[in-house]
């Protein structure tokens, strides 16, 4: 558990939402929408795609 999760429990999230969270491509799927909550009830919403779509972008290239 990262020091954030430690903080603030509802980063904690399950392997099972990342993993479907990384293979989100949108133009092939949809985002992936899941919540977190922590013991207190406070609940935290994704929606999140495949981070490739930022690293592939192309107004990000460094030297063009």
């Amino acid at each position: 558990m990262n020091l954030q999760a430690k903080v603030n429990p509802c980063y904690n999230a399950k392997l099972s939402d990342i993993c479907i969270s990384t293979s989100a491509a949108p133009t092939y799927f949809p985002s992936y929408y899941f919540k977190n909550n922590d013991d207190g009830g406070n609940d935290q919403e994704y929606n999140l795609i495949d981070g490739g779509v930022a690293a592939n972008s192309g107004g990000s290239r460094n030297g063009s």
